[in-house]
């Protein structure tokens, strides 16, 4: 919901995997897969979640939502996963947020360096890895999925026969899209070796080398990025953190039209930008 969410203008909350079930949902991978909210605001998202959590310990999440007091919260501002050429739309829009948290009493710290930068930004451009460190689990997981199905008219029982369904289909396009990440999902099914390096590289990468060694570091509750610099946003779902996606401004009337994977608008004039 994160990545939706970003061109919407509305919020997108994703909850601490394992907080709301993910009963009847079709996996991707374990360890970021998270049903979560898409609301118009803030406070919508957190009644929602207290409808959808799984949660014996009675918490109101509408309550942190009652005043704007962030007094004793931390936000880290990891700028060392900032480009070296900053958009100036973009870098003044996500000041002004950051100016709206510090008057509501939140402590704003500069700096807040990840150590594994580097290759979290060389990964950050490589989709063959994402497409590893989404897969390890895929297999298993979606056949597991497939196999509590009531009906299944088309006997797909494996990852295998998804695939073979997709590449008979012409509306799939699989000749335009390719199918490496299906190929990750199946050699990593098979290969144990490759599957325990990638679950660890990735688990470092969120962790001591990533978000959570940052946080820990630095003592924070929160850590703030525009969307648009995710190098470290993918490794952090993957552990299963919790993150919220809100509104932060519109690219102007005269801006240029930037497109994701040829067909979709990622920047342009009147799309909503988010952090």
């Amino acid at each position: 919901m994160i990545e939706p969410t970003s061109r919407h203008a509305v919020i997108g909350l994703k909850p601490t995997v394992g907080l709301v079930s993910n009963d009847g949902m079709i996996p991707i991978s374990r360890g970021s897969d998270s049903i979560g909210p898409i609301t118009r605001n803030v406070h919508d998202a957190a009644a929602i979640l207290n409808i959808i959590v799984q949660d014996e310990n009675g918490v109101d999440y509408v309550d942190s939502c009652r005043s704007t007091d962030l007094n004793n919260i931390t936000i880290g501002i990891p700028n060392n996963a900032f480009p070296t050429e900053q958009n100036k739309t973009l870098h003044d829009g996500f000041d002004n947020a950051l100016m709206i948290l510090k008057t509501a009493g939140a402590t704003i710290k500069h700096d807040v360096d990840i150590t594994a930068i580097d290759t979290l930004r060389a990964m950050g451009q490589d989709d063959k890895w994402a497409a590893k460190s989404k897969g390890f689990s895929f297999k298993e997981d979606v056949e597991k999925y497939l196999s509590t199905l009531a009906t299944n008219p088309n006997g797909i029982n494996t990852l295998e026969d998804m695939l073979e369904a997709a590449k008979a289909d012409p509306r799939e396009q699989v000749e335009k899209y390719g199918t490496y990440k299906w190929d990750a999902a199946l050699r990593l099914g098979k290969n144990k070796t490759e599957r325990d390096a990638v679950i660890a590289e990735d688990a470092f990468l969120a962790g001591e080398g990533g978000v959570l060694g940052a946080m820990e570091l630095h003592g924070l509750e929160v850590i703030a990025i525009p969307l648009a610099y995710n190098s470290i946003i993918g490794p952090a779902s993957r552990a299963g953190l919790p993150m919220i996606c809100v509104p932060m401004g519109i690219w102007p009337k005269d801006e240029k039209v930037v497109m994701y994977e040829a067909t979709m608008v990622d920047v342009g004039p009147g799309i909503p930008y988010n952090k």
